[in-house]
């Protein structure tokens, strides 16, 4: 009796330390808010055709951007810094790709897509090279660093292209050189089950 009293026990205090483990991680709450949030939207727009395989296309075609960002300020987040730019170094990096790849007779560069997407991502790697030497050298909070290169990028951002263009938006990127094999690789649409998922980068 006293030896099963303390399997028991053994077992219990075992149960206890797992369970314990687990509502330590933080991807637990993460999870848990994830699956209250889509019971309530299941329920509350079941009407809607919430539960279809459309909806739930358009709500992860809509996430995946964000979640990919957001796996970069995750890593700098866990390592106690804080990056504000991410949102204005994004939209710059996608204008320098318009402004490269415009026509010279429209004020851009008139660059192939592939240099273009290249001079972004070699601008986008400086500005971050930038940030993190600032951060050292000067010892001033992350936060206060990314939010002057917030405003930096934010202003270059339309102040080049309307000197360069005399316009702040700018399109045609389909007809440019190297369009469709970047959009195969990197925006291409999967239908399954009804419901259109654009795998995009």
């Amino acid at each position: 009796m006293a030896t099963e009293v303390a399997v028991a026990t053994d077992e219990r205090v075992r149960q206890t330390a797992f369970l314990g483990r687990l509502l330590s991680r933080p991807e637990l709450g993460a999870l848990v808010g994830l699956v209250v949030v889509y019971a309530f939207f299941a329920i509350a727009a079941y009407d809607n055709n919430f539960l279809s395989w459309t909806v739930t296309a358009a709500i992860l075609n809509r996430a995946a951007p964000l979640g990919i960002i957001a796996v970069a300020v995750a890593l700098l987040m866990i390592a106690g810094e804080f990056d504000l730019s991410v949102g204005s170094i994004l939209g710059f990096a996608g204008m320098a790709i318009m402004v490269l790849v415009t026509p010279s007779e429209g004020g851009g560069f008139g660059w192939a897509l592939w240099p273009a997407v290249a001079m972004a991502l070699v601008l986008s790697i400086i500005t971050g090279l930038l940030n993190g030497w600032l951060v050292v050298t000067t010892r001033l909070p992350s936060f206060i660093i990314t939010l002057g290169t917030l405003f930096v990028f934010r202003g270059l951002t339309i102040a080049v292209t309307r000197l360069r263009t005399n316009r702040t938006q700018l399109g045609g990127l389909d007809d440019v050189p190297g369009f469709e094999l970047a959009e195969s690789i990197f925006a291409t649409r999967i239908s399954l089950f009804g419901g259109s998922f654009n795998l995009s980068v």
